[in-house]
């Protein structure tokens, strides 16, 4: 048996992701012109509110996300993917300025875990180009999460 769990903006059973984004712009002066400055914005979601069940087997949490890199190509951006489960914080992924297809990343939850215990946390940030006046936006589409 499989549950899925989704923000409450979203339907739980769709492919309708959520979106975690981070942004940066750089700001050019001078000339020849320089980047002299550079702001960033942070991305965070947590989600948590599975049913309180203690669970009678080993079963595994799914997490299905897709990273989107940000232009100019010398932006950056880094997504972390971490899942608390029963109070032990476990890190999925962390993904460096690649672009991807939907992937799944997995944890272990062990017999005996207590559903409501359960929380998965994505964070997102984002650094603008260095060599020209920029905003970059990094996004990162997380569909449904699974305990199955």
């Amino acid at each position: 048996m499989s549950t899925s769990y989704f923000p409450t903006t979203a339907i739980a059973n769709t492919l309708t992701p959520a979106i975690v984004s981070a942004s940066a712009t750089s700001v050019e002066s001078g000339h020849p012109a320089i980047v002299v400055a550079s702001t960033s914005t942070y991305g965070q979601c947590t989600w948590s509110g599975f049913r309180n069940i203690t669970t009678s087997v080993d079963s595994t949490l799914f997490v299905n996300v897709q990273c989107t890199k940000p232009t100019p190509t010398d932006s950056a951006f880094t997504v972390t993917i971490s899942a608390d489960i029963g109070g032990t914080v476990t890190t999925l992924a962390t993904i460096h300025d690649t672009q991807s297809q939907i992937t799944a990343y997995s944890a272990d939850v062990p017999s005996g875990t207590d559903l409501s215990t359960v929380s998965v946390t994505v964070n997102v940030t984002c650094t603008a180009s260095l060599s020209v006046a920029s905003t970059a936006l990094a996004t990162c589409a997380v569909y449904p999460i699974i305990l199955g």
